[in-house]
């Protein structure tokens, strides 16, 4: 047999928080909590995401058990119950679903 490469991503996927409100109009960022790991193929990748931890919600060690590849060693097991969902990526994609912004 030949030695045949392979890519692909480990994911972990998370869900929205449908009890807490968010958008435009409540003038705040989506809410998200950890669901499951899983692969996918680095083809199917549109955009990455950026997530930024809910410090306020705290920590919880019942979402993933004991995983050196999940997590650094340093922060004995436990995860943040929540993460806002940075929904633009950048000043101009902002303004252009807000409305208001200089077209280019």
């Amino acid at each position: 047999r030949e030695w045949r490469r392979m890519e692909f991503l480990w994911v972990r996927w998370f869900e929205e928080d449908p009890e807490y409100p968010s958008g435009f109009q409540e003038r705040r960022l989506p809410m998200a909590g950890t669901s499951a790991f899983g692969f996918v193929d680095p083809s199917d990748v549109l955009r990455a995401a950026f997530l930024m931890p809910a410090f306020a919600y705290g920590t919880t060690s019942e979402l993933l058990g004991h995983s050196p590849l999940a997590r650094k060693h340093c922060n004995d097991d436990e995860d943040y119950k929540y993460y806002y969902v940075g929904i633009f990526v950048d000043r101009d994609m902002y303004m252009r679903y807000l409305g208001g912004g200089v077209g280019h």
